[in-house]
């Protein structure tokens, strides 16, 4: 929405994801210019009409009269630079990405449009440039640009991007080799169409574009044939392109039925879109629109999505060849765990035909069947609750539901075979090569964002095969617990890793050491004690590690003594002997879906032995996340830094092992997060921001800061106030911006995700996510910490509480330090 909102020339803050008071005030602006009404609620009317074509922009048209024509320059956004993008490109100036951004390579085509049609070359498009532009006689580039900067080339290859992709792409578009539009990401897509352009114009057909290439592109070459349409009259279906696909899109998503990218290519979405729509209009849901699809959505009498005339479809399920029970035609029973019944066992095989149970059907919905639901449902882009209500099974029985292995990328039963007749199981290897990034669409996509949920990093909900910014947040989480670079994008590097056992879960727990189980039934081995080994004594580790009793790094295949106190634990958290052995009832409740996890362990039992094991650590004060302090715990252990070992980083684990040195550091401001610790140290005569992996020992130096006064880290950004007093963000990607001075003190609020700031005048609130500066408090002030509702300030030896507006002391003097 924020993008359309730039696009239209209302909006010019970050698109960040987030609906804040700027974003409203351009909704609002948006609506008042477009006849809505303004309350700054972007409902369904008014995105409606922010997406359609009638969609009245901010700026004024570039095809209006001769003197309407606003300044753009260097800075500016929206659809006017959008169309002067459009137009330069087209003359042969530019060849960078349309975005409607006035950047560098915009400045140099307008340069090159001016000096080439003898107007001042100052690169800013005023009326005589625009008015020039925008006629007839404007005079082409002599030598077209291919790449975003014309002086400078690259052979392009699968899995690059950039404005020179973009342009390759825009190109190849132009000459009929390729559909749909420009995304500049290097997909196999455009490869395919880059070879075809080789052949026809007597090149290396090796689909990869060098200078040679290039160059031929940007001259005289061969255009591709025109292909016709698939079918004489009109009908389209997946794997089309063009128009008339756009606009089938573009009226499902007017009726509800499509919340995709219209990008005029017919995909599974679309495929999807259709059927929906057919389905609840009456029609033969084929995914294909063909006439009567086509009649149908253009007619007065349509019925749309979520409208009282929508009919829930009537589907009849076709059951295997050995099923001699039928399923109710048209209404389905709501199925869940515990039923049994004949309808339990008809579902049970279309899972098991499709690949989500491997249990041999039985008629008992148990905890595997609910699982394979679950996987079913987020495969299908449904709501993972395990429940088989109405339109859960409408799906699993349409003949077209997704399969286990196109989703997951690897089946989860032995069972290939198809019960519906028109399904066909296909091979869907990873693919591991191509980037996918920022608005990313695809199966790779979607392939992708279910292992980061099956890794714990993405919500289930959030599988939709769209590259957005909660998958960049996921994959930004698993780029840093498993030291790669953290750039939000998957990289070759990273989807090596993540489809393969070396990859860490969440809770930093190796794949490869993890015990999954999809049936119902678990065996279990004989009574396991200390001193045994093998494949056995190895799968109860590695439950016990994906449960949070023991550290991965102690999952050997030897029943040691760590081993033995994690079991006890495990024992005494569900409610059995703790006897510290692993006999048929211990293990049986290990593997069961409903066992115990460590961190619900920790959460409600006494919390005296941490405390008691962090008063033993030198300097237990700040230890919480508002403070920054020097103790902090996981659920596996507590770090700290040592007296007894000179104040170095040491690592107390809760499962009973020896504690051990992390590091010769001595620690300040210490921070934990996703199996990494973040801290300031001396190192080299100067301090330190230094990242320490709990797991490997991996230290690595991230900042060289000069004098550090305080560091905080929150949702990977640091904060660090300086000698100058100056309060600065840093991502852990390194970028760094300046956000407050005369800063003499700071902590985090983390439920008002703010910053509240020690200044010389008082206590200044300052907000993470607008920076917009707020006075809290005024007066004198040493400290100042967030309480619940209240405020609490440290001034000289007295305490403060500020709340609802009123202060009062409630400490007169004494007071040294304030944690909460």
């Amino acid at each position: 929405m924020q993008a359309r909102l730039v696009e239209l020339g209302y909006y010019s803050g970050m698109v960040d994801g987030k609906y804040s008071t700027a974003t409203q005030s351009a909704v609002t602006e948006f609506q008042s210019r477009n006849g809505l009404t303004a309350d700054g609620i972007a409902g369904r009317e008014t995105q409606d009409k922010l997406y359609s074509s009638s969609a009245q922009p901010k700026t004024v048209s570039a095809s209006t009269t001769e003197n309407a024509y606003v300044l753009l320059k260097s800075g500016a956004s929206g659809l006017e630079v959008r169309k002067l993008q459009g137009r330069l490109a087209e003359l042969g100036y530019y060849s960078g990405g349309v975005d409607g951004i006035y950047g560098s390579t915009t400045v140099s085509a307008v340069k090159a449009f001016q000096r080439a049609n003898g107007l001042s070359a100052d690169g800013q498009a005023g009326s005589a440039t625009q008015t020039k532009l925008y006629s007839a006689n404007a005079k082409y580039a002599a030598s077209p640009v291919t790449t975003a900067n014309p002086d400078q080339t690259r052979t392009l290859t699968v899995g690059m991007t950039g404005n020179d992709v973009y342009a390759l792409q825009e190109r190849l578009i132009e000459l009929n080799y390729l559909s749909g539009v420009a995304d500049g990401v290097f997909g196999t897509e455009t490869q395919t169409a880059l070879t075809a352009f080789q052949r026809n114009n007597n090149l290396t057909a090796d689909g990869t574009a060098g200078a040679t290439t290039l160059k031929k592109l940007s001259g005289s070459c061969k255009a591709a044939t025109a292909t016709a349409a698939p079918s004489t009259n009109g009908t389209l279906r997946e794997g089309d392109s063009g128009e008339g696909v756009y606009n089938l899109q573009a009226r499902l998503f007017e009726l509800g039925y499509y919340s995709g990218r219209i990008d005029g290519r017919f995909g599974s979405e679309t495929t999807t879109a259709v059927m929906a729509f057919q389905r609840a209009n009456g029609l033969g849901a084929d995914g294909i629109a063909g006439k009567g699809t086509m009649n149908k959505l253009n007619s007065s009498g349509v019925v749309s999505a979520g409208s009282s005339g929508y009919v829930e479809p009537d589907i009849t399920p076709i059951p295997d060849d050995d099923d001699d029970s039928s399923v109710p035609s048209g209404s389905y029973t709501v199925l869940r765990r515990g039923d049994k019944s004949d309808q339990v066992q008809i579902m049970q095989r279309y899972l098991v035909s499709l690949g989500y149970l491997s249990s041999t059907p039985d008629g008992q919905f148990g905890s595997g069947t609910e699982r394979a639901v679950k996987l079913f449902q987020e495969a299908n882009g449904l709501s993972a609750d395990g429940i088989a209500g109405v339109g859960t099974l409408s799906v699993l029985y349409s003949g077209s539901a997704v399969s286990y292995s196109a989703y997951f990328g690897s089946s989860g039963s032995e069972s290939t075979g198809s019960t519906g007749g028109n399904y066909v199981e296909p091979t869907s290897v990873p693919d591991t090569t191509t980037v996918i990034q920022w608005e990313s669409e695809g199966a790779n996509v979607r392939q992708y964002q279910a292992r980061l949920a099956e890794l714990g990093y993405l919500n289930s909900k959030e599988v939709n095969g769209r590259f957005r910014q909660t998958t960049v947040d996921a994959t930004k989480a698993f780029q840093r617990m498993n030291n790669l670079k953290v750039d939000g994008a998957a990289g070759p590097q990273s989807l090596k890793l993540i489809y393969s056992n070396d990859a860490l879960d969440a809770n930093g727990v190796r794949v490869g050491d993890k015990l999954s189980s999809t049936s119902d039934t678990v065996v279990v081995s004989d009574v396991l004690t200390a001193g045994m080994s093998g494949e056995q004594v190895r799968q109860v580790q590695s439950r016990l590690a994906a449960l949070g009793y023991l550290s991965a790094s102690f999952v050997s295949g030897v029943y040691d003594s760590a081993t033995e106190q994690a079991v006890r634990q495990f024992q005494q958290a569900n409610g059995l002997t703790a006897d510290g052995a692993a006999g048929s009832g211990t293990q049986s409740r290990l593997y069961a879906s409903s066992a115990v996890t460590a961190q619900v362990a920790h959460q409600s039992a006494d919390n005296s032995g941490r405390q008691n094991e962090e008063y033993r650590l030198n300097g237990a004060y700040q230890a919480s996340l508002a403070g920054g302090g020097i103790v902090v715990s996981d659920r596996n252990a507590l770090y700290g830094a040592d007296a007894a070992q000179g104040g170095m980083l040491v690592k107390h684990p809760y499962n009973g092992a020896s504690a051990s040195l992390l590091s010769r550091d001595v620690p300040r401001f210490l921070h934990l997060t996703n199996g990494k610790l973040y801290y300031v140290a001396s190192d080299g005569g100067e301090d330190c921001v230094i990242r320490l992996n709990t797991q490997s020992g991996n230290r690595e130096v991230l900042l060289r800061a000069g004098i550090v006064l305080k560091f905080a880290l929150h949702d990977g950004v640091m904060y660090i106030l300086d000698a100058n007093a100056a309060l600065k963000e840093r991502t852990l990607s390194g970028e760094e911006s300046e956000l407050m001075t005369g800063v003499s003190d700071f902590s985090l609020d983390v439920q008002g995700n703010a910053l509240l700031c020690v200044t010389q005048n008082g206590v200044v609130s300052f907000s993470i996510t607008t920076g917009q500066q707020t006075t809290i408090y005024s007066g004198a002030a040493d400290q100042a910490v967030q309480c619940g509702q209240a405020l609490l300030v440290r001034s000289g030896g007295s305490i403060v509480r500020v709340m609802n507006g009123q202060s009062a002391t409630i400490r007169r003097d004494g007071a040294t330090c304030l944690l909460v």
